[in-house]
């Protein structure tokens, strides 16, 4: 979205904590993101790669990435730095010729993974 005036705000934007930022439907992931970014605890970057994560159910067989921005009301270029990272940590692949990506089985095998209860984390 292109102002038409200098100074003049695009349509969609607000700036109501003092910088631009898209408004997103509440009914979405990101809406529902963008009502928690302000906590300071809370990782917005981690929670858009989860949502990508959460939209492959609902996307079917071959995910696009307009399907997963549909999906999860992120932009399109949000979407694909979500799978370019899980693909980089190795959590997403992508199937013929690049296209298609699919979560791994590695990230399916820690998402199945049972807690064993040792305590392997707690500080020694």
């Amino acid at each position: 979205m292109r102002a038409k005036n200098r100074g003049e705000k695009p349509s969609g934007y607000s700036r109501s904590d003092g910088a631009s930022r898209r408004q997103f439907s509440a009914a979405t992931p990101a809406g529902r993101i963008q009502t928690l970014s302000g906590d300071p605890s809370f990782m917005t970057s981690f929670a858009r790669g989860l949502a990508v994560i959460q939209a492959f159910s609902a996307c079917g067989a071959r995910p696009t990435i307009a399907g997963l921005s549909a999906q999860t009301g992120l932009p399109r270029p949000a979407v694909h730095r979500c799978l370019y990272t899980l693909r980089q940590l190795g959590f997403v692949e992508t199937g013929e010729g690049g296209l298609w990506p699919r979560l791994s089985s590695q990230l399916m095998t820690a998402s199945r993974k049972p807690h064993t209860g040792d305590n392997s984390c707690a500080k020694k």
